[in-house]
């Protein structure tokens, strides 16, 4: 079988398994703003769960918004997203093009559920800090050496009431 013709049956599979539907502009519901007044290409944030489906050299990065279909995604911020399958961000771009929604970056907000904070990992007279995307620094009270080892880049975290990582990752 020619190679075309095995991605071609790829896309197709592809498209079957995510219920034969393509996204249109204007469907995506922004984070803080009704599609009713604003234009479809005005739409500049899209949030929900990451999705990572199908196999090389056919891999689909996709936001699934709360109750509506998945979202195929591209742009600047698709390689970092392919690391976060399962995790609930908000991607902040130029909305629909022909490969997908237009992602520049994106936000971790959440992982199984519970909210988690996006930032850059601190350390000052041993004591750890993430500093948000808009300067907002998060203490950290107790934290896994793993993590500790991570200072200086951008990561994610959930913290329980008192500070104390219950889980983390690296954003790529």
């Amino acid at each position: 079988m020619r190679l075309f013709t095995r991605i071609g049956y790829l896309t197709l599979g592809a498209a079957v398994a995510c219920g034969g539907r393509q996204r249109t502009e204007g469907t995506a519901r922004p984070e803080s703003a009704s599609t009713a007044t604003r234009p479809a290409s005005a739409l500049d944030s899209l949030c929900g769960t990451v999705r990572v489906v199908g196999s090389e050299p056919a891999v689909f990065v996709q936001i699934e918004p709360q109750g509506s279909s998945p979202v195929q995604v591209s742009g600047a911020a698709r390689p970092s997203l392919r690391f976060l399958s399962g995790l609930g961000v908000c991607a902040y771009g130029s909305g629909s093009s022909a490969e997908g929604w237009m992602a520049d970056r994106l936000i971790v907000r959440s992982h199984e559920g519970e909210p988690a904070v996006d930032g850059v990992l601190g350390e000052r007279a041993g004591a750890y800090a993430v500093t948000t995307e808009d300067n907002r620094e998060v203490r950290l009270t107790s934290l896994p050496d793993a993590l500790k080892r991570e200072g200086g880049s951008r990561v994610w975290v959930v913290l329980d009431g008192q500070g104390n990582v219950k889980s983390f990752g690296v954003v790529r």
